[in-house]
């Protein structure tokens, strides 16, 4: 994962705001980019938990690639 962009949370630390990864194994390769939704939710000084929306591709071992879109949630920061 590659933060493009952070910002600070209240508590203490950085947040992402925009960052881009990769997963891969048996089932292919997924390479996407993130940009969070929501504030932070601060569960721990220094971090907590944001919202995302994400883009990207899915590329299978065998076969066409596709394109993939979706929201989820994310820790960040420091685990206390």
């Amino acid at each position: 994962m590659r933060y493009q962009e952070t910002r600070p949370l209240p508590g203490g630390g950085r947040a992402p705001s925009r960052w881009q990864g990769e997963l891969e194994g048996h089932l292919g390769r997924v390479e996407y980019t993130a940009v969070a939704s929501t504030p932070v939710a601060e569960v721990t000084p220094g971090g907590g938990f944001l919202g995302f929306e994400f883009q990207g591709r899915h590329t299978p071992p065998a076969g066409p690639s596709r394109e993939l879109a979706g929201r989820g949630f994310a820790e960040c920061g420091g685990r206390g």
